[in-house]
């Protein structure tokens, strides 16, 4: 049995109680001092994806995250995974959140593949807080979305029952809080139309105001209603979006030319308030008197729409017009160009992985210098030689010469790998390509830019890219990464890390060292420069100067139209190129002016066999790439009537941060559409392409547009031209209407009638391919300029291409008679459809 013997108290001395003192002081302290991530239980976090649930296929999804700390200070991070073409891509943000504080955090995710979100709350590796989000409904990419802001809910929803011209798409009105208006203007393309009615617009921020004003700018609609309250809606908005000064309101008891124009009565009965002002910009589509009733002014790419009268008020609100009145506004703005292009969207989403293959294309790398590598075999030659005998017989050792002799080959073959393959500007080459959408009278300009990185020594690597851009990585380069798997966001290898804030960092995780890693990025900047166009139109052609105001200078340029194109060479910042094309129609002009314009002749078919898909090191060829890549329906190339692009292999400033490792080649498209004066004195010569049809209607079974033209199957559509004079004012000798065709053999199975608006109906024509010259042009041509034509298919089996529908004219203003361009102020609404 063991023997216990009690235990006494161990006497404690000094130096043992000071280190007691300290760990207790240590232990408090440290209590106080803790990091706050441990208190999780005080935050809470919502979260809410797109458009009041709703968002457009294709297109970046601003992710609004909602954080609300009554705890102590968090600082930590914003995470949410999103699947890219099988791939896991992980998004983040830095959040800081003080004690007692309320944030909202947005970040721009790509369209994801999966089913939803799951947003993470992060700090020191451990999770403090999580919320799913539902994935919004998915738009298609040919629906022309209305975003409505009101007080009223219901406000436009009448609008969705709309039939647009086609039948391929059709509307979706949804309706937003101030908070669903993204700060980042390329988030707004989830929308076609924005309408602000009995809205108080001063809940927006500068910066939300400035996106609006620069998605208008690349082409969306933003149409404005006044009435009674129109103070709230129009005074905080800044004169850039405002195409009438309005300086009050008035109370009417009836809009007849409203009424005539659109063909529908307004309910009899009290009266109502519009409101009332002059027309600042654009043209007066409806005027009762002085007073602008609906007036349009474009504003760069796009348009803005203003309405004197409040669309959620009697009579207005249940106004049997309001079909008429909106298919008119909708398929004269095109908003980006989704009535007469309805498929564009799509296709461009399926043109974004095209510029991987393009990026693959990097110039060789330049060989070490000879003086090197004669040093280096000079070396060798010296210390394999008579440099390993001396040495080796100095210390009496030749029989170490079998180890020697190949120890020094392998040193040798080590130190040229390092100079040939591991220096300076050799371990990472960056290929930028980018195109810069100019814009005539607009601030901003939008960049798109694909970046690949070739780094062969390394396995993981990182982007520092500048400022916050929209990141999408691209499929070509990633296949031989990883496969990835099915499942949701948060299973499955992360394969990048995008870090948004104000600068964007992409990293790279472990893959295969000879993988190209590609992204997509897309950014809106101050515009740099311009290009200054002095263009008329004399004689029917297309002659003049243009002056590039970039400040960089551009070569291969270009100045290209719907029907010829004009090479200019090479243009140093502020420097003139004399421009002189004329356009014409033949079965031999048929082709994109945008590739042709740089394809190098002769042809060589088929392509090499090391080449398969024609990626040739040769500028020239890269370009035509390019713009194979970036051009289809809808973008400046195909739809503008007179286009430059320059080139510069150079960079924008920008894009990558200052440190990027290795060798970094440019290619810098400048693209900008051409204003043409139509104004040549007392004469008037328009060629063809500059006055183009757009389409209102369709009796076709099925209507298709591509980046030639239209394909129309089982029946004709109805294309609507708006001439830049007053009929009444011009005296013309030579009309041609033209609708060219690919193919003379369709011409017989093709119909052709235009609009009598004296009579009110269609009249026949026999179609020419080439063009049809209307004597009694009168006839068709509104006094307001308007020309309808039915171009088609004959019959339901039938099917025909058109290029477009266009006019060409000669002829001379009237004496005594104003020499206007465009239409006036009194310009109204044609008849109902």
């Amino acid at each position: 049995m063991r023997n216990t013997q009690p235990v006494w108290p161990v006497r404690i001395g000094a130096r043992e109680l000071s280190l007691l003192v300290i760990v207790i002081l240590t232990v408090t302290l440290g209590g106080l001092f803790t990091a706050p991530v441990q208190a999780a239980g005080g935050l809470n976090m919502k979260a809410e994806a797109g458009f009041d649930g709703y968002a457009r296929v294709g297109q970046t999804l601003p992710l609004r995250v909602r954080v609300e700390n009554t705890g102590p200070q968090v600082k930590g991070t914003l995470e949410v995974a999103a699947r890219q073409n099988g791939f896991r891509v992980l998004y983040t943000r830095e959040a800081v959140l003080p004690r007692g504080s309320k944030k909202l955090f947005t970040m721009y995710i790509p369209h994801d593949d999966g089913t939803g979100y799951q947003v993470r709350l992060v700090a020191d590796g451990k999770q403090l807080a999580v919320e799913k989000v539902r994935r919004p409904v998915l738009l298609e990419a040919r629906e022309v979305v209305i975003g409505v802001l009101a007080s009223e809910p219901s406000t436009l929803n009448h609008v969705a029952a709309i039939k647009l011209p086609g039948g391929r798409n059709r509307v979706t009105v949804i309706h937003l809080q101030p908070e669903h208006i993204p700060e980042k203007s390329l988030a707004m393309d989830h929308l076609d139309v924005l309408v602000m009615n009995d809205f108080p617009s001063s809940s927006l921020s500068q910066t939300q105001l400035a996106a609006v004003q620069s998605w208008v700018e690349r082409g969306g609609m933003l149409v404005l209603a006044g009435g009674p309250n129109w103070q709230k809606t129009l005074s905080p908005l800044p004169g850039a979006l405002l195409p009438v000064k309005v300086t009050g309101s008035k109370t009417v008891h009836g809009l007849p030319t409203l009424e005539r124009q659109v063909g529908q009565k307004l309910a009899a009965g009290e009266g109502y308030v519009i409101s009332e002002g002059r027309l600042h910009r654009g043209t007066a589509l409806v005027a009762e008197g002085d007073t602008p009733v609906v007036v349009q002014a474009p504003l760069g790419k796009g348009n803005l729409v203003y309405l004197a009268f409040d669309l959620a008020l009697v009579p207005f609100a249940s106004w049997a017009g309001n079909e008429p009145l909106w298919l008119d506004l909708l398929t004269r703005a095109d908003p980006h160009h989704m009535i007469t292009a309805p498929d564009a969207m799509m296709e461009e989403i399926g043109r974004r992985g095209n510029l991987g293959w393009v990026l693959r294309n990097i110039p060789g790398s330049d060989l070490p210098s000879t003086r090197l590598l004669g040093g280096m075999l000079l070396l060798y030659i010296l210390v394999l030689g008579p440099g390993i005998y001396l040495v080796l017989k100095r210390f009496d050792r030749r029989e170490w010469g079998w180890i020697a002799v190949p120890a020094v080959a392998v040193v040798f073959f080590a130190m040229s790998y390092l100079a040939g393959f591991k220096g300076k500007d050799r371990d990472v080459f960056t290929n930028i390509i980018s195109v810069v959408w100019l814009e005539p009278g607009s601030e901003y300009a939008q960049v798109n830019s694909g970046v690949g990185v070739f780094a062969p020594t390394r396995r993981s690597y990182h982007l520092d890219l500048v400022e916050e851009k929209l990141v999408t990585l691209l499929e070509t380069g990633m296949e031989h990464t990883m496969q990835g798997p099915g499942g949701g966001n948060d299973q499955g290898p992360v394969i990048a890390t995008v870090r948004q804030g104000q600068n964007t960092r992409v990293d790279f995780a472990d893959s295969t060292r000879w993988t190209m890693r590609c992204i997509r990025t897309e950014d809106i900047i101050p515009k740099p420069g311009d290009i200054e166009a002095r263009l008329q139109s004399i004689d029917g052609k297309i002659s003049g100067t243009v002056v590039n105001r970039t400040g960089t200078t551009l070569t291969d340029c270009a100045v290209i139209s719907l029907y010829g194109y004009q090479r200019l060479g090479e243009l140093a910042p502020g420097a003139a190129a004399r421009v002189d094309i004329l356009p014409r129609v033949s079965f031999q002009s048929m082709g994109m002016n945008y590739v042709q314009v740089f394809q190098q002749y002769p042809i060589h078919y088929p392509r090499r066999v090391g080449d398969p898909f024609g990626m040739g090191n040769y500028p020239p060829e890269k370009r035509r790439q390019v713009m194979e890549a970036i051009a289809g329906p809808g973008s400046s190339p195909v739809d503008e009537p007179v286009v430059f692009v320059g080139w510069s292999d150079k960079g924008l400033r920008g894009i990558l941060g200052a440190r990027h490792p290795g060798r970094t080649y440019y290619t810098t498209a400048f693209i900008s559409p051409l204003a043409v004066n139509l104004n040549a004195g007392d004469k008037v010569s328009i060629p063809p392409g500059i006055i183009n049809g757009r389409l209102i209607a369709t009796e076709a079974r099925d209507i298709q547009r591509e980046v030639q033209g239209y394909h129309l199957n089982g029946g004709p559509a109805v294309f609507q031209l708006d001439l830049p004079f007053m009929p009444d004012n011009l005296q013309v000798d030579e009309f041609v209407l033209l609708a060219p065709t690919a193919d003379y053999r369709m011409a017989a199975r093709t119909g052709m009638a235009l609009y009598n608006w004296t009579t009110g109906q269609w009249e026949e024509i026999r179609y020419q391919p080439l063009g049809n010259l209307i004597s009694n042009w009168r006839l068709y041509v509104s006094e307001k300029g308007s020309m309808r034509v039915k171009v088609g298919p004959k019959g339901r089996d039938d099917y025909a291409f058109l290029r477009g529908v266009t006019v060409s004219l000669k002829g001379q203003h009237l004496p005594g008679k104003p020499q206007r361009q465009g239409p006036g102020p009194s310009n109204a609404v044609e008849g109902g459809l």
